[in-house]
């Protein structure tokens, strides 16, 4: 009986850092300079496939109000513009008190399975002239609407994959003993039934013809291995389609064939996730009877990972009995509304989602064990009271959780223990309360870890309340949105690398600084355009490197509100600030 294993995991993304410029004068003339800064997303991957370094070539679509393209001054053809590591700028002279909107397309110049029709913003695919098993298809895409042009302008632009990736890999292991017993194995070709072929860059949205596509077979070996959650796999197959709705699921088909050009084996894969922009990883010991999949959405930063883990309990009461065993792997059935007491959950139980709703109250939502997991949940607390979750054990994860806030709680998960040094872990969580809440709170010993997570609140997407001295605080590639404060104690690190930083009704990041002991480092981050300051208190010290503003431009003194700020600022190792002078 084959059994599979769903799991959604994020897509990290590495930003590029050279730059080349489009030399090409405009044809049109005006008093409105118009610079965009061309970017792919930042943190993709620098492995041999998917890293992005293929798709140099850049189409810039211009339109009036009306949508009437302007073919003259637009980047296309002739004109198109090469992007070096990653990344262009580009120039427009435009007619000031008018508006303008921009459909951009970047691709592999040798690939011609795609048409980009400028006059209608629109992007056909022809399978036909698709290739399998090689990168030649990754492309980017993005588009700026009605841009009034008020005066010079500068802004960035980051392009995404406007298709899902599909990949299978074989465990290394089952691999190896498959070619040491003398399996034939050559090529690989692949089936996607009821993809779409067509993609509107200015409505963001897939249109066209679907139908069944069978991508020709090609040969299978990769220089690169697939490594998912630190585990690694033989690359068998890889392709890009669009996906119909930007989500869906489908059926897939993995043909092996040997050096004959003859298939030997045939796998079938029934309700895979897909989703545009996003990596679906279907991963196994393929080449054996019995199959164990893992079927992994992978993509980052955007949402929590869709997870479905099999076999999964559908009883209520079993899984109930199931968390009281030390240690048990409880996979929940996908589309439950299930009612959980946590105090019941035993030492490093690990309770896997699929996508249900946990719905917790007021007594229900304490985890007193040590080292609990909770994976892939809809966290409902409306009934849950103070916080969501309560964690008064020493260690604790969650991975690819997505709250509910409401005026129930006041926090998301709330971290206690203060009498051991754990470790907390958050990963893939998103948190959108659009009221005064809290996401984590951890007033605990030990080191939290947040990543690829959005965190969006008035106040606060992160807060500490009376935290003990000695606590590491670690947070990467999160959105941190509202007003971030963090106090209490002494002698932390705080540590956010690769974040973003926007405003709410508030746009603040204000650190405590434990009269003089803390520290905190701010690397690689990104601020909103409209983020209203940093405000260090109590005497903190902030250290702000490789940082800028949303629209590309580089942090100054401005980013200190210095009428609240009580501290210091150091900005890529210049002192700015300093309220004691």
């Amino acid at each position: 009986m084959k059994k599979l294993l769903f799991l959604g995991a994020m897509a990290a993304m590495l930003l590029g850092t050279a730059s080349c410029s489009n030399d090409m004068e405009p044809e049109m003339t005006g008093d409105g300079n118009v610079q965009f800064t061309i970017e792919l997303p930042g943190n993709i991957d620098s492995r041999a496939i998917s890293d992005g370094l293929i798709a140099t070539k850049l189409q810039v679509a211009v339109y009036k109000e009306d949508g009437t393209l302007l073919q003259d001054i637009s980047l296309l053809g002739d004109k198109a513009v090469t992007m070096s590591g990653k990344k262009a700028t580009v120039n427009f002279k435009l007619v000031k008190g008018l508006k303008y909107s921009f459909a951009f397309w970047a691709q592999n110049p040798n690939e011609d399975a795609y048409t980009f029709d400028a006059a209608s913003g629109k992007v056909t695919v022809d399978y036909s002239k698709a290739v399998a098993n090689a990168d030649d298809g990754d492309a980017f895409s993005n588009r700026e609407m009605n841009l009034e042009i008020t005066g010079p302008i500068t802004k960035t632009i980051t392009l995404t994959r406007p298709f899902a990736q599909l990949n299978y890999g074989d465990v290394v292991a089952d691999y190896n003993a498959a070619v040491a017993a003398g399996i034939d194995f050559k090529q690989t070709a692949v089936t996607v039934k009821q993809v779409a072929n067509e993609y509107d860059i200015l409505n963001q949205t897939t249109t066209g013809e679907v139908a069944d596509i069978t991508w020709d077979a090609a040969n299978s070996a990769m220089e690169d291995n697939l490594v998912v959650n630190e585990e690694t796999y033989k690359w068998l197959s890889m392709c890009y389609f669009l996906v119909p709705n930007d989500e869906s699921t489908v059926t897939t088909e993995l043909s092996m064939l040997n050096t004959a050009g003859s298939e030997f084996n045939k796998i079938t894969v029934d309700n895979v996730p897909v989703k545009k922009n996003h990596r679906t990883n279907i991963l196994g010991s393929l080449f054996t009877d019995d199959v164990n999949f893992n079927i992994i959405i992978d993509e980052r930063f955007d949402q929590p990972d869709n997870n479905i883990f099999y076999p999964y309990l559908t009883d209520a009461a079993a899984i109930a009995e199931a968390i009281k065993t030390p240690g048990a792997v409880v996979n929940v059935a996908p589309g439950m509304d299930l009612v959980l007491d946590l105090r019941t959950v035993a030492e490093g139980v690990t309770i896997n989602g699929n996508k249900s709703k946990l719905i917790l109250s007021q007594t229900t939502n304490k985890v007193n064990s040590n080292n609990v997991t909770i994976n892939g949940f809809t966290v409902d607390n409306t009934e849950s009271g103070y916080s969501s979750i309560s964690v008064t054990g020493c260690g604790f994860s969650m991975k690819d959780c997505e709250f509910t806030p409401s005026e129930a709680h006041t926090f998301g998960v709330y971290l206690s223990n203060m009498s051991e040094a754990g470790v907390y872990n958050f990963d893939g969580i998103v948190y959108d309360a659009t009221a005064d809440r809290r996401l984590i709170v951890p007033e605990c010993k030990g080191t939290v870890n947040i990543s690829n997570s959005i965190l969006k609140s008035v106040v606060y997407p992160i807060s500490t309340v009376n935290i003990v001295s000695d606590c590491e605080i670690n947070v990467t590639n999160t959105q941190l949105i509202g007003w971030t404060s963090f106090n209490g104690g002494s002698n932390h690190v705080y540590n956010f690398e690769n974040c973003y930083f926007g405003k709410l009704n508030y746009g603040y990041f204000r650190p405590y600084g434990g009269n003089g002991t803390n520290v905190i480092n701010v690397n690689n981050c990104t601020f909103s355009d409209d983020y209203e300051g940093i405000n260090p208190a109590l005497n903190a010290t902030i250290m702000i490197t490789n940082s800028k503003r949303e629209n590309g431009a580089a942090l100054t003194e401005d980013i200190v509100d210095p009428d609240s700020a009580n501290g210091k600022v150091y900005l890529d190792g210049t002192l700015i600030f300093d309220s004691n002078n």
